[in-house]
C-alpha cells in the first residue's frame, strides 16, 4: 500500500504504460525501489541533474506495468488536480493504513518546528484528496486545519502534535495547543466561524 501513496503525492502516468515517482532524496529512492521490486515489478532509476546548481538532482522511478498502471489511473486519479483515494481505502483498518499513509506524507508532507511546537502539513491541488486525509486522520484522533492558498490554488491541512515520526502516523498524538474542537465516540464538534444574517426574496 505503501507504493500507492507515493504515487498519490509525487507519481504520473505516462502513455497507460508506465508509472513515474519522482523524488530528490535518494534514501526515499532507494526506499521506493525496493518497494517496487518486492512487488515483482520492472523499474529504473533516472537521474535528471537540474540547470541550477543549487538544486539537489531529481530521480524518476519508472515502473513498467501496464495493468498496474490502468489501476492506478482509475483507482487514483491522473495529474495533480485530480488524485483522489478509492473507495476501498476506508474500508482498511488503521494498522492497514499505516503504509499509505506513509507514502503519503513521506512525499508531499512535512515536519517542522514553529514557536517550540512540533507541526504536521501536508500539501495538494487536489480538494478532494485533501477532505480525504483530514477524514482518514480523525480516525488516529487527528484533526487538521485546511487552508486553500488562492494564488498557488493549493490545499495544505496541519496539525501540531506532541511527538512521532514522520513516517508512522500511528506515533502521531495530537497536541492541545489552542484546541477549538470537541469530539465523542461518534462525532467531532468543530467550532462556528461566523452566523450572519441574510435578506432573501422567495
Amino acid at each position: 500500500l505503501e507504493i500507492y501513496g507515493w504515487y498519490v503525492s509525487e507519481g504520473w502516468t505516462a502513455n497507460n504504460t508506465r508509472i513515474g515517482i519522482a523524488n530528490t532524496n535518494t534514501v526515499f529512492v532507494d526506499r521506493i525501489e525496493q518497494l517496487v521490486n518486492n512487488m515483482g515489478y520492472n523499474s529504473r532509476v533516472q537521474k535528471q541533474d537540474r540547470k541550477d546548481s543549487q538544486y539537489k538532482p531529481c530521480y524518476n522511478i519508472w515502473i513498467y506495468n501496464k495493468q498496474l498502471t490502468t489501476l492506478i489511473n482509475s483507482s487514483f486519479g491522473r495529474g495533480c488536480d485530480n488524485k483522489h483515494l478509492p473507495p476501498w481505502v476506508f474500508d482498511l483498518s488503521n494498522k492497514q493504513l499505516i503504509p499509505l499513509m506513509r507514502g503519503l506524507f513521506l512525499g508531499d508532507g512535512s515536519k517542522f518546528i514553529t514557536g517550540g511546537r512540533i507541526y504536521i502539513s501536508y500539501t495538494t491541488k487536489s480538494k478532494t484528496l485533501i477532505v480525504q486525509l483530514w477524514q482518514l486522520l480523525t480516525r488516529f484522533g487527528l484533526i487538521a486545519c485546511v487552508q486553500h492558498n488562492k494564488k498557488k490554488n493549493a490545499w495544505k491541512l496541519s496539525f501540531s502534535i506532541r511527538g512521532g515520526d514522520l513516517d508512522d502516523v500511528s506515533t502521531w498524538k495530537q497536541s492541545d495547543y489552542k484546541q477549538r474542537w470537541r469530539t465523542d465516540d461518534d462525532n467531532i464538534y468543530l467550532p462556528i466561524r461566523k452566523i450572519e444574517q441574510i435578506d432573501y426574496d422567495d
